[in-house]
């Protein structure tokens, strides 16, 4: 579904999804590989690497849209 620009909205991501990408990574495989395997893109992987390095776990939480926090 697209926005109202007509740019397609960024898939969510559950979670748990998140978490089991990083456990992925965890184990060796790589943050690009890892996102790939649950459908997402490799930027994606990347910044929930770096959340869960920052913050641990409680880094790959829900957070709200940059544009809703006004």
């Amino acid at each position: 579904m697209a926005d109202a620009t007509g740019r397609p909205r960024r898939m969510r991501y559950s979670v748990e999804t998140r978490c089991r990408a990083v456990t992925a990574m965890l184990t060796g495989l790589s943050p690009g590989a890892a996102a790939q395997a649950i459908g997402a893109g490799r930027a994606t992987g990347y910044r929930w690497w770096g959340r869960y390095a920052a913050e641990g776990w409680a880094g790959l939480r829900e957070r709200p849209s940059p544009r809703t926090r006004r």
